[in-house]
C-alpha cells in the first residue's frame, strides 16, 4: 500500500490549518480520502471564528499576521528578504499560503529596516493590499534598494500612520482595534534612528489587548531614545508583548514592562543570529513581569530561562470572541490563558465645569483614570462640539468648542460617565465712545490713535473711508481698546471719516502754505510753480464738489513760459467750484485776460490766491 504524507518537514509549516504535529504521516490512501473529510480546507483556516495572531517563524526579522474572526486581515512587518525567506519552502510567502490566506486587508510597517519590509514587495504581489498599508511616512526613509522596492509596491494603498489613529477590523461584529500609540517618536526631539522611529499599535479585542512596536527603542545610550517609557503609560497592562527589537539590550526596559505587565510575550529572531540576540538584559526585564516568553528559535544570545518556552515554530495565539481566556500555541503544543481582569475604573475630571463668554471659545478638560480604562465623551447640546478625544483608554485630554450666543445657556458634555458643565453668558448690552471724536492734521500729515470706551465683551472694528487715513492697529476689538491711524502727505485741503465701533470719527488736513507766501501785486517775478499750486487745490476742490476733471493748457510747465491762458483756465475752473458751492463769485483785477495779454501779473496769483482759501 503506498503511503500518502499529510504534512511536511518537521518543524514547518503543513499544508493544512495550523496546529497539526509538524512530521511525517503514513496512511493509505483510502483513509487518507476519509480523512480529508473530517478535516477543514486550507482556505478555512483564514477565518475560525476567534483571533488569531500568528508570529511567523521568518528568522532574523518579524512578520505577525493577524485575522479576525470574520476574517480581515492585518500583516505587521514581512520579516527579511532572501532566498529562504520569501517564497521558498520555509518562507513566509509558503506559510501564508498553508493557512489558507486569501486575502489582505493591511499591512504595516513598523519601520524601514530590511528584517522588518524584506519580503512586503514580494508578499502583496501574491496578496495585494485591498484597503491600507500603514507605515511612518516619508521623513528620513534610508536610501536602500530594500525600501525603493518596498515603497513602490504599496504606493497605491500607502498611508502615513498618525498618533491616535485607529484601525479597525469587523466593524459590523465583535471589532478588533489598533490603536496607534507612536509614530516617529511622537515628535521627539534630536536625533532620531530608525529604531526610534517605529510604528506601535495597540490591539483591543474584548479583554485582550496586545501591543505591536517593531524594534521601538527603550534606552538612554547615546545612539538611541527611550520611546518605551515615554509610551508605558498610554499603552497600559496587556496580555500579549511582541518584543521589541528581537530581544535587543536597547528594548524592553524595566519602565515599560511594570507598565504593561505582560502575561506572555513572542521573541522572533535567527537560531544563527549575529546579534546575541536575546540578551540576558531584556529577557531579565521580561522575566521580572513573571512574564511566558515564546522564542520562534533558539537564538543566538542569552540561555533560556524557567519562563521561557523554544517554539523553534511559528507562535500562534488565539482569542475566543467575548471569552476572558486565550491559547498560545506552537506545533502541537497549547498552552491556555486567562486574561487580566478588566481594573476597577473610576474617573475625575479637571476642571469639572467651566464658564465661557457669548463669544464662545475652544478648551480643554483633562481626564484622570487607571491605565487601560476606556472612556467616551459626548456633547449633550447642539452648541458645544467635541473636537478631541471623543474616546481614549487611561488618562487622556478632551477638547471641545462653544457657539456664540446671543442669551446666557448652559449645556453639559458626559465625560466617562461624568458630567462636565458648560455655562455661557449672554451677549452684552452694547454701546460705544470715541475719544477724541476727530482730528486735524497738517499737510505734512502724521500718525494718531482714537480711544474706543464699551463694555467687556462688545465686539467692534475700524476701517477708513478715505485713502489718505489708514488704520495702523487695532482694526477690530472686544471691550475698551485703541485704534491707532496714520494720515499721509496732502497737497490741498482734504476730509475724511473712519467708521469705528458704527460711529464717525472726523479727519480733517490743512493745504500747505503757498510758494512765496509773502507775493504781493506789486511783485514782477511769477513763476511756474504758483501756477501749479492752483491747479493742484482746485483740482482737490472739484473732486470735492464731484466735478469733472479739468483739463489743463501746458500739463507740464517746466520750460513753458507763462501766459494769460493759464490764469484764464484758473479762474474758469475755480468758477465750477463757487457754483457748487452756492457762493458768490470772486471779482478780480483785470476782469478779462486775454490770450493776446503779453504779461500776466503778480496781482493774478494773489488774487486766484485768496479765491481759494475762501472757499476752502
Amino acid at each position: 500500500m503506498r503511503g500518502v504524507p499529510l504534512g511536511t518537514l518537521p518543524g514547518k509549516p503543513g499544508n493544512y490549518p495550523h496546529g497539526f504535529p509538524r512530521r511525517f504521516w503514513f496512511i493509505s490512501a483510502a483513509a487518507g480520502a476519509a480523512l480529508a473529510v473530517l478535516l477543514p480546507s486550507a482556505a478555512a483556516g483564514q477565518a475560525n471564528g476567534k483571533l488569531q495572531i500568528h508570529q511567523i517563524n521568518v528568522g532574523q526579522g518579524d512578520a505577525t499576521l493577524i485575522v479576525s474572526p470574520l476574517g480581515q486581515t492585518m500583516l505587521i512587518d514581512a520579516g527579511p528578504a532572501s532566498a529562504s525567506n520569501c517564497a521558498s519552502a520555509t518562507g513566509i510567502i509558503t506559510y501564508l499560503q498553508s493557512i489558507g490566506l486569501t486575502r489582505l486587508d493591511y499591512h504595516v510597517a513598523s519601520h524601514y529596516d530590511a528584517d522588518h519590509i524584506g519580503c512586503t514587495d514580494k508578499v502583496v504581489a501574491v496578496w495585494p493590499v485591498q484597503i491600507a498599508a500603514v507605515d511612518r511616512g516619508t521623513t528620513n526613509p534610508p536610501g536602500t534598494q530594500t525600501y525603493t522596492r518596498y515603497a513602490n509596491s504599496i504606493a497605491a494603498k500607502r498611508q502615513t500612520a498618525t498618533l491616535g489613529q485607529q484601525i479597525v477590523l469587523d466593524s459590523s461584529g465583535n471589532r478588533v482595534t489598533f490603536d496607534v500609540k507612536a509614530v516617529n517618536a511622537n515628535g521627539g526631539a534630536g536625533s532620531l534612528t530608525e529604531n526610534d522611529r517605529s510604528v506601535v499599535l495597540l490591539l483591543n479585542f474584548g479583554t485582550f489587548e496586545a501591543v505591536f512596536g517593531g524594534d521601538l527603542s527603550g534606552d538612554t545610550g547615546s545612539s538611541v531614545h527611550n520611546i518605551e517609557a515615554a509610551i508605558a503609560s498610554s499603552v497600559g497592562q496587556v496580555e500579549l508583548y511582541k518584543v521589541h527589537h528581537h530581544g535587543s539590550a536597547t528594548s524592553s526596559n524595566a519602565t515599560f514592562l511594570s507598565a504593561i505587565h505582560p502575561k506572555v510575550a513572542t521573541l522572533s529572531m535567527s537560531a544563527t543570529n549575529g546579534y546575541g540576540h536575546p540578551t540576558a538584559t531584556a529577557l531579565n526585564n521580561i522575566h521580572a513581569q513573571n512574564t511566558t516568553v515564546y522564542w520562534t528559535t533558539s537564538g543566538a544570545g542569552a540561555s533560556p530561562g524557567g519562563l521561557d518556552v523554544i517554539a523553534n515554530n511559528t507562535v500562534i495565539t488565539e482569542v475566543p470572541a467575548g471569552g476572558t481566556t486565550f491559547t498560545v500555541r506552537y506545533g502541537s503544543t497549547t498552552h491556555n490563558y486567562s486574561s487580566w481582569a478588566a481594573p476597577t475604573c473610576s474617573y475625575t475630571l479637571t476642571p469639572t465645569s467651566a464658564s465661557v463668554s457669548s463669544a464662545g471659545g475652544t478648551a480643554t478638560v483633562a481626564v484622570t483614570t487607571t491605565a487601560g480604562c476606556a472612556w467616551t465623551a459626548a456633547s449633550n447640546v447642539g452648541f458645544v462640539t467635541v473636537t478631541s478625544g471623543a474616546s481614549g483608554t487611561g488618562s487622556g485630554t478632551v477638547g471641545y468648542s462653544v457657539a456664540s450666543a446671543t442669551a446666557a445657556r448652559s449645556g453639559t458634555i458626559t465625560i466617562g460617565g461624568l458630567t462636565f458643565t458648560i455655562t455661557q453668558t449672554a451677549s452684552p448690552t452694547c454701546s460705544y465712545s470715541l475719544t477724541p471724536t476727530s482730528a486735524s492734521f497738517s499737510a505734512s500729515g502724521g500718525s494718531a490713535s482714537v480711544t474706543v470706551t464699551t463694555t467687556a465683551g462688545c465686539a467692534w472694528t475700524a476701517t477708513s473711508n478715505a485713502g489718505f487715513v489708514s488704520v495702523t492697529s487695532g482694526a477690530s476689538g472686544a471691550g475698551t481698546g485703541s485704534v491707532g491711524y496714520a494720515v499721509a502727505l496732502g497737497a490741498a485741503p482734504r476730509t475724511a471719516t473712519m467708521t469705528i465701533a458704527g460711529l464717525t470719527f472726523q479727519v480733517s488736513q490743512v493745504a500747505p502754505p503757498f510758494t512765496d507766501s509773502a507775493l504781493t501785486a506789486e511783485s514782477s517775478l511769477i513763476r511756474a510753480v504758483h501756477i501749479t499750486e492752483l491747479r493742484t487745490r482746485i483740482d482737490a476742490l472739484r473732486a470735492r464738489y464731484a466735478l469733472s476733471t479739468f483739463t489743463w493748457t501746458d500739463t507740464s510747465l517746466d520750460g513753458v513760459f507763462m501766459k494769460a491762458v493759464h490764469i484764464t483756465e484758473l479762474r474758469t475752473a475755480l468758477a465750477d467750484v463757487y457754483t457748487a458751492a452756492g457762493a458768490d463769485q470772486p471779482t478780480y483785477v483785470d476782469g478779462t485776460v486775454t490770450a493776446g495779454l503779453t504779461s500776466i501779473r503778480a496781482v493774478h496769483i494773489v488774487e486766484l490766491r485768496s479765491a481759494v482759501i475762501a472757499v476752502e
